[in-house]
């Protein structure tokens, strides 16, 4: 299946590739008021932000990079809303798309994932990069920070580069009934207990369960030391138990002595939160971009600090 295509000129670099996880299975569906609502959104932004940066540092070489992972369905005009707001502030932007046959298939989710890892890996030193992973993306992260985590070399250099991270709808620990879900809100004219029937039998048949727990686990415990934020509403109606399943992650990198913030809607979309509080999506997605620009140039100075102080430490050693 194709699971990516080029759109218009102006959304060059969606990525084309062959896998996907289901961890959060979904395609939401783009509201034509809603859209309005957030172009109207991202100007206001644009006129009232500060000058203060959100975006890239004046005189950098190159632009921070966002990895957008997309949702299970996901399209180039779907995801149009959310490659303009970083390119509106001076990203470049890649995007991954996730079609609904990929997302079933745990070897196709793998080498998936091995492509977004091989573009972080490609990064030259010290360029931000930003990974903005929604639903059924946060689950391909998590296989991506799990061949990472395999070679201590790579790992260490993709982390000196990750500036943040956004997860949007997720992540959750997923279940036949969330496949189910999501495969009925992408086929509404096969019936849900028809599509959970197909997800039962392909957990069974594939072992999907062991293979989602290598995904989750890394989303647990080898994350990056860059902030984060989690986005998603307590009435999410593709995540089972949405608010509990997700604070749990939140709750545990939090006690891992990471930065994490989090935007919870009492009513809203899965995966569609830009459309139906397009102000406040904006709005934390600037003070979240703000805040990982602060940090990235903490640890820069702090390293060049420590480089500069080194020779005289030395020499107070060797007296």
């Amino acid at each position: 299946g194709n699971g990516g295509g080029r759109g218009d000129d102006d959304d060059a670099n969606f990525g084309r590739f062959d896998g996907g996880v289901p961890l959060l299975a979904v395609v939401p569906v783009m509201l034509p008021a809603g859209a309005e609502r957030a172009e109207q959104a991202r100007e206001e932004a644009k006129k009232a932000r500060e000058v203060g940066f959100v975006g890239p540092a004046s005189g950098a070489a190159l632009a921070p990079l966002v990895i957008l992972v997309s949702w299970m369905g996901a399209s180039p005009k779907h995801i149009k809303a959310y490659t303009a707001l970083y390119k509106e502030r001076g990203y470049e932007v890649k995007v991954f798309l996730n079609s609904p046959a990929e997302a079933l298939f745990p070897p196709s989710t793998k080498a998936q994932a091995r492509r977004i890892a091989a573009l972080l890996e490609a990064q030259p030193e010290k360029r931000p990069v930003f990974v903005h992973a929604f639903s059924v993306g946060t689950g391909i992260y998590g296989f991506v920070l799990d061949h990472l985590s395999k070679d201590v070399e790579k790992l260490e250099k993709v982390r000196r580069n990750i500036a943040g991270v956004v997860f949007d709808s997720g992540p959750a620990r997923i279940f036949p009934h969330d496949v189910a879900t999501g495969l009925h809100t992408v086929f509404p004219a096969v019936g849900k207990a028809v599509w959970h029937t197909v997800a039962s039998g392909f957990f069974w048949a594939t072992s999907a369960r062991k293979n989602f727990e290598v995904a989750e686990s890394a989303l647990s415990n080898l994350q990056f030391p860059s902030p984060q934020i989690y986005l998603y509403s307590k009435d999410d109606s593709v995540i089972s138990r949405a608010h509990e399943a997700i604070s749990g992650f939140v709750e545990n990198n939090k006690l891992r002595g990471l930065e994490v913030y989090q935007k919870v809607w009492e009513t809203s979309v899965h995966a569609t939160h830009i459309r139906v509080h397009p102000e406040e999506y904006i709005e934390n997605i600037d003070r979240f971009l703000h805040t990982c620009h602060q940090r990235m140039a903490e640890r820069s100075a702090g390293a060049a600090a420590f480089v500069a102080a080194a020779p005289a430490a030395v020499a107070a050693v060797a007296k």
